[in-house]
């Protein structure tokens, strides 16, 4: 089974079996024998790494997003990916340049600068998280996330009429986030 319709649909069904709550365990087992059938399909190693994920099994991931990026190297989404789960297993530096490579091979695409500012303030470069956020937050001006997270960053900077700016921004993106502003102000 290579590429078309047919490769879709099994796509398809199988992330809605990871996203089963529970059922990454099997997951992981289909998509390990599909491997092994052929291990040329690279949907199957980018839904295999997911499905590691899911499982909390983020070295097997990071190998899998490799395999899956041998073979579809041009895949940012996958690369971002491959970076943050790097990220969490503390890699830090490989992480970096895997979302560096994905934010310069798709610049209009805010998930690997959002990935980036996310490793910025872990690795404690808040200057640098500073300006990541503000990017995205620029690329998706709907999106509440990358506004909060920099108004965390602001108020750890101590620009706090910033942080404060960016808060209430939040709030009138998503009106949930109200104890943000209450946090932010107090």
């Amino acid at each position: 089974m290579t590429g078309g319709a047919r490769d879709s649909i099994t796509t398809s069904r199988m992330t809605v079996l990871i996203e089963v709550d529970g059922a990454a365990p099997k997951a992981v087992e289909a998509l390990e024998r599909a491997t092994q059938l052929d291990p040329r399909m690279p949907g199957v190693w980018r839904l295999l790494a997911h499905a590691y994920e899911a499982d909390r099994r983020t070295q097997p991931a990071v190998a899998a997003y490799r395999r899956h990026l041998l073979l579809e190297p041009g895949d940012t989404t996958a690369r971002v990916d491959l970076g943050n789960a790097l990220a969490q297993l503390g890699r830090l530096a490989y992480a970096e340049k895997e979302l560096r490579v994905a934010a310069r091979r798709d610049p209009r695409d805010p998930n690997s600068v959002f990935g980036l500012g996310k490793l910025y303030k872990r690795a404690g470069r808040f200057h640098a998280a500073e300006q990541a956020f503000r990017t995205v937050a620029r690329m998706c001006p709907r999106d509440p996330e990358p506004r909060r997270k920099l108004a965390r960053i602001l108020d750890r900077l101590g620009k706090r009429e910033q942080a404060a700016l960016q808060a209430r921004a939040v709030v009138w993106i998503e009106p949930r986030w109200r104890r943000l502003v209450r946090d932010l102000l107090h």
